[in-house]
């Protein structure tokens, strides 16, 4: 009988115990709230499953995904309250992915936001093979107007169809930016949708190749592994990239335009340097340009870097050698064993810089040395030189913030009086706020401090400081006692308006510290108009701009930067008001610019239009078709036209007036070709 009673006790605690955790896992259960649910279906009503949802809130502050269960359902748990953006990717093989959604969300309370349906394409092309008819798969291609606020993306199927469905009437640029096989990619396309209906765009065509080459060893018959070739304009408005086929060698571009283009060459190989970079001159882009083989080339700079001792090798320490005009530039990093060799063919004065991300040691001095072409230059202990040694820092020391913990990726900088180069370094601090000055020459120098960029609204850095270094030994003192961030305990605030009283919502804010050492603050006003600095003690100057998020803004600030100064000790807490009123801009000026042909500049050249007055003006880029649009106050302004392209210019125009809400169009405005030149030539 007893234990039959001990049998049942036991059975007794058994089912307590499993009723307890079913009530515990219940309660569990019941405490997540659904806060957002919605079901994806096609326009023919269809739901689709395992279709992958994203939502985010808007400050990107809180996100979660999840894919539609078998009947196109998805639901989102325990989202805090807020506006929030739901992203869906479906990844249809013949619907578009809707737009992104709006959702505001409610504490403890459910949106449900219905059906969320997928597009019909409505225009539609096909990524082609130069010859516009064999289609090219599994491409990711663009559709983006000129701002980027719309920006749709899709990928080719398996025969080159692709297509978007777009709802604004606007001008967009399909863009495709891979390569496929031996083409490049197609020229951006630029077309109009009027809203409504459906527009095909047929066919957009790769391009073939019309720079082509080799890259190899030394040998001129083992190809470059893993090799890349870059090709760009003088003024970089066109740049490229080539990989180099791994079992042939080939590389190749296609060029847009006429003119000079420089072709560097990257071979990531421990054993041989890379040449130096080719010019070419395209006269015209039907024909092919072969640059024949290009091969990689034998060392003639050799170098090892080690620790002090001589002995123990650095990797991956990186090397520049560049000569006085930087017009020759090289760059190698160290091998396992501290190896590095470099490749130059002209003759001149040289000058090797070094880094390296040691935890004990800090960088080597700068080497400058003779060469003569056809030589061979030696920095690894070999042909009687010395290999190049790390050495033992000037200073190491920590900054930290007021509670004592680590200040992280703080600015640290020593200088002389005239910030000479060889008598100057800069660091920022690691993880746990510790930094490392290089070894400099022995002397008193100044030390000043910047706060980590996150915290530049809260902390402050003591004022400069004179600290004094012995070559070949290390100063330590600010490693014991390290140097303190403190709270910042004074403020700038005020209001920005327009002429009316009306407040200014999309205003930045910036302050520079004038006196005393380095310092700066920022911030965008509130729906008030007001703004608040957090600064220290000193001559602040203070800037406004506007924020530029919703395009061309409508008002400018031509005044002087308004200034305040706080003579207290960064303890004594202090405030200044600085209010600011801006110029409001009721006029608009329309245009659009052309190429002398009658073309729409390339969008790999920059165009702006700037127009300005003895108070001030305004500017705008164009937009893929040429288009301008620039907000003014009323006034005289001249016109200027910038671009990127070398071979063309702005033409002479007249100053034009505007009156108060007055939009004037400019009409279309073809730039000039260059016709006259400036020479001359500079000398030491």
């Amino acid at each position: 009988m007893k234990n039959k009673n001990l049998i049942l006790t036991k059975i007794t605690f058994a089912i307590i115990f499993i009723l307890s955790g079913l009530m515990i896992f219940s309660s569990s259960v019941k405490a997540q709230t659904l806060s957002v649910t919605g079901t994806i279906t096609d326009p023919n009503s269809n739901t689709i499953s395992n279709v992958y949802t994203y939502i985010h809130k808007v400050d990107w502050s809180n996100s979660q995904s999840v894919y539609t269960d078998s009947n196109g359902v998805f639901n989102f748990y325990d989202l805090p309250a807020g506006n929030y953006i739901l992203d869906i990717y479906a990844y249809h093989a013949t619907y578009a992915d809707p737009n992104p959604v709006s959702v505001s969300v409610t504490a403890d309370q459910t949106t449900n936001l219905g059906n969320i349906q997928l597009l019909t394409k409505n225009v539609t092309g096909v990524l082609t093979l130069p010859d516009g008819v064999t289609g090219v798969p599994n491409i990711y291609i663009s559709a983006h107007n000129a701002s980027w606020s719309i920006n749709k993306y899709t990928y080719s199927d398996s025969v080159g169809n692709f297509g978007f469905a777009l709802s604004q009437a606007d001008t967009y640029t399909v863009e495709v930016w891979s390569s496929y096989e031996n083409y490049d990619p197609p020229t951006p396309y630029t077309f109009n949708y009027l809203g409504n209906g459906n527009l095909s765009l047929g066919a957009i065509r790769y391009n073939n190749r019309n720079v082509t080459g080799y890259f190899m060893l030394p040998d001129e018959v083992t190809p470059v592994s893993g090799g890349w070739v870059n090709i760009h304009n003088t003024n970089w408005t066109y740049s490229r990239g080539s990989s180099v086929d791994s079992a042939t060698g080939a590389f190749g571009f296609y060029v847009p335009s006429t003119g000079s283009y420089t072709v560097e060459f990257y071979g990531y190989n421990s054993s041989y340097p890379d040449p130096d970079p080719v010019t070419i001159n395209i006269t015209n882009v039907n024909n092919t340009y072969n640059m024949g083989t290009i091969t990689l080339v034998e060392p003639n700079v050799i170098g090892k870097i080690t620790e002090p001792d001589g002995t123990t090798p650095v990797s991956y320490a990186s090397v520049n050698l560049h000569n006085n005009n930087w017009t020759v530039y090289k760059y190698a990093s160290t091998d396992s064993e501290g190896n590095f060799s470099l490749y130059l063919g002209i003759s001149g004065t040289y000058t090797m810089d070094f880094w390296t991300y040691h935890e004990t040691y800090s960088n080597p001095d700068s080497i400058t040395f003779s060469f003569t072409a056809g030589s061979n230059v030696y920095y690894d202990g070999t042909h009687g030189s010395e290999v190049i040694k790390l050495q033992n820092p000037g200073l190491r020391g920590r900054v930290v913030k007021p509670d004592g913990s680590g200040a992280s990726y703080a600015s640290v900088s020593v200088h002389d009086a005239n910030y000479t180069y060889e008598k100057s370094d800069w660091t920022s601090t690691d993880y746990d706020g510790y930094f490392k000055i290089k070894s400099l020459a022995t002397g008193t120098y100044t030390m000043e401090v910047t706060p980590p960029w996150d915290s530049s609204q809260s902390l402050l850095a003591p004022d400069p400081f004179s600290v004094s270094l012995t070559r070949g030994q290390t100063n330590t003192d600010y490693l014991n006692n390290p140097i303190y961030l403190s709270e910042a305990m004074k403020t700038i605030t005020g209001t920005i308006k327009y002429p009316d009283g009306t407040k200014v919502t999309d205003a930045n804010v910036y302050a520079s510290k004038q006196s005393g050492g380095y310092g700066w603050a920022s911030d965008e006003v509130n729906s008030n108009g007001i703004f608040t600095l957090k600064v220290g003690k000193g001559k602040w100057e203070v800037s406004i701009w506007p924020s530029w998020t919703s395009g061309q803004p409508n008002w400018g600030y031509y005044d002087a930067p308004k200034t305040a100064k706080f003579e207290e000790d960064n303890d004594i807490v202090e405030s200044k008001t600085l209010n600011f009123n801006v110029t409001e801009f009721s006029a608009t000026v329309t245009g659009k610019i052309l190429n002398p042909d009658g073309t729409v500049p390339s969008t790999y050249d920059w165009v702006n239009v700037s127009l300005w007055s003895q108070e001030g003006g305004n500017w705008s880029q164009i937009d893929s078709q040429g288009r301008f649009n620039i907000n003014l106050p009323p006034g005289t302004f001249s016109i200027d036209i910038y671009t990127s392209n070398e071979n063309y210019a702005s033409p002479d125009l007249a100053p034009i007036t505007l009156a108060e809400n007055e939009t004037k169009n400019l009409g279309t405005i073809k730039l000039v070709e260059k016709n006259e030149f400036i020479k001359g030539k500079v000398t030491d």
